[in-house]
């Protein structure tokens, strides 16, 4: 009698005993649960994988331009990013269709002329963020791509370090007030290093400017504005395009006048027909 009790109490202490093990063991394999990896994050920028026309078409006759690419991108900021070379007062229509981008001219394109769309950093892929950097498209109206560029740097003045600006470049008779006057032949912008290069130049003599354009209307007209000019012309064939040899590319330093609005401080009318304004 005994030994049946002493039996049963054992069985009953073993089944509370493995009862206790499995409620521990499933807690813990509970708790221990985590979400499932998605893997390596994807650092890879997308890839231009087909072009309507191709890149660097010459005798180029329509009115628009398809871009494919290998996943689905983002245009950020094209008014701000994305420069036409020459100078377009329209900037162009873009498109995003799944993973195309279409380009449309809203005026006719010049004869005989090499056109460059530069991206800046406008081009991300959709997932991740990754940018396509100064992606280019270039093509021609004419017979013949123009091939010269000229490269250079800008810096602030007042503290000697590189800055992102406008370059821009004028006929090389423009006259001084040329970038007050009149929109640029042809345009780039400098990087955070402060570097730029202007492509597809026809071979020629041209005046160079930089400048912080703070209303995107290419024109030099805030008090706010940082200018550079070089005061000599650079032409497209003899200035230097490797940016490894630092001593033979343009410099150009932004300054800013600080001219606040005009202040009209005295006045006078001393004699008849003459009046003497002083600001």
């Amino acid at each position: 009698m005994v030994s049946q009790k002493v039996a049963q109490f054992m069985k009953i202490s073993f089944l509370h005993t493995l009862f206790i093990s499995l409620f521990f063991f499933i807690s813990n394999g509970c708790a221990n649960r985590v979400a499932p990896n998605g893997g390596q994050k994807d650092a890879i920028p997308p890839r231009v994988s087909e072009s309507k026309p191709a890149n660097k078409t010459l005798n180029f006759k329509g009115n628009g331009i398809v871009l494919s690419f290998d996943e689905f991108v983002v245009l950020q900021n094209p008014e701000q990013q994305v420069i036409v070379s020459p100078y377009m007062p329209q900037l162009p229509e873009f498109k995003i269709k799944g993973k195309s981008i279409e380009i449309n001219f809203k005026e006719p394109l010049k004869n005989n002329t090499t056109y460059s769309i530069n991206f800046g950093s406008s081009l991300k892929d959709l997932s991740e963020g990754n940018p396509l950097s100064n992606y280019s498209f270039t093509f021609s109206t004419g017979a013949a791509l123009d091939t010269q560029q000229i490269a250079g740097k800008v810096l602030l003045a007042d503290t000697n370090t590189p800055t992102e600006a406008l370059v821009m470049l004028y006929e090389a008779n423009a006259p001084d007030s040329a970038f007050r006057t009149r929109p640029p032949l042809y345009m780039a912008r400098s990087d955070k290093e402060g570097n730029f290069t202007i492509r597809s130049l026809p071979l020629g003599n041209y005046r160079l400017y930089a400048l912080k354009d703070k209303n995107g209307n290419f024109f030099y007209d805030q008090a706010n504005e940082d200018i550079a000019f070089l005061p000599q012309t650079v032409n497209s064939q003899t200035v230097a395009t490797d940016t490894t040899n630092k001593t033979t590319l343009p410099i150009l330093r932004l300054f800013n006048e600080q001219l606040g609005a005009a202040i009209l401080t005295d006045r006078s009318n001393r004699e008849y027909g003459r009046i003497q304004l002083v600001y």
